[in-house]
């Protein structure tokens, strides 16, 4: 029973690992050995169907899809492994199926698939598809930008929001460490405050604001997501502000007009969620899996 028990263990990790691989932001060769595909150039062939590869700087960035017209397991397989949701294929499969009167035969249409990726299909004789990374831009001024060179991470966050706690508590000190301080990027923080879930976020962004008046925000914020929106009086003392000037800047419309520009920012960006994570101008899935930075990274320093 142990046996077996380790065998089918060891089988999930084996599928979900090489089908991990087959993924935009991935090596052109593993994204074509995850299909047990063998590149030629910048392609390969999946049974009759053709894949070309669009690389940035080693790592696969998009592609295109050639195929037969009736073969859409085919295609939901390969979108479904390069949004990193292979399980996803028999869904995505369905979806195509169940669309066959919008989509076939109506020339190129933009179905949208995943809030990271641009999707081109035309469904005619043939099925063809082309699949981006979407290259986001507007994200206004970097006002608070943490390191001194390197690729821009930047970063929507509210700071009543659980998750963007943990990306700061659990995540932030590896990209410091790894990535930051190594001067291969920099961190900008832009506010997202979600004022319809957490009530004290737009006052703790403004107190934020006031903390960077004096040339504290990053240890300012720090103390917000570690310690709680509870007392902004104590955390300015905390970070040896001045608390009366402190005081005053809270009452600044100024102060509250900058975190409200930065919210438009987002909105305009179709962004209502945080944290919401960029790499130079791509979009990440996962704000905490620090492989995909790195990947990412790499991608938009070749840009």
């Amino acid at each position: 029973m142990k046996f077996w028990l380790r065998f089918l263990i060891l089988l999930v990790m084996f599928y979900v690992g090489t089908n991990a691989l087959a993924q935009l932001s991935y090596p052109p060769a593993q994204f074509a050995s995850a299909f047990s595909a063998k590149l030629n150039g910048s392609g390969f062939k999946l049974g009759s169907a053709s894949i070309k590869l669009e690389v940035s700087n080693g790592l696969v960035s998009g592609l295109s899809y050639t195929g037969s017209r009736d073969d859409v397991k085919t295609v939901a397989r390969v979108l479904a492994s390069a949004l990193e949701q292979p399980e996803s294929a028999p869904n995505i499969e369905a979806s195509l199926r169940g669309s066959a009167s919008r989509f076939r035969d109506v020339g190129t249409i933009k179905p949208s698939f995943s809030q990271e990726t641009v999707l081109e299909l035309r469904w005619a004789k043939t099925f063809v598809f082309q699949l981006n990374l979407k290259r986001f831009s507007g994200f206004g001024p970097d006002r608070h930008v943490m390191g001194k060179t390197g690729v821009m991470i930047r970063e929507f966050s509210d700071f009543e929001c659980p998750f963007c706690k943990q990306l700061m508590l659990q995540t932030m000190p590896n990209l410091r460490s790894k990535f930051i301080q190594m001067g291969l990027a920099r961190f900008a923080f832009h506010h997202l405050p979600l004022t319809g879930i957490h009530p004290k976020a737009l006052e703790a962004g403004i107190a934020a604001e006031c903390a960077g008046a004096q040339g504290k925000f990053f240890a300012y914020h720090d103390l917000l997501f570690a310690l709680g929106l509870d007392d902004f009086q104590n955390l300015a003392r905390t970070t040896q502000l001045n608390v009366g000037v402190f005081n005053q800047c809270l009452k600044s419309v100024s102060s509250k007009q900058a975190v409200l520009k930065e919210a438009s920012y987002a909105a305009a960006l179709q962004i209502n969620a945080t944290p919401t994570v960029f790499v130079g101008p791509f979009k990440l899935a996962n704000a905490n899996d620090l492989n995909a930075y790195a990947r990412y990274l790499q991608m938009a320093k070749g840009l």
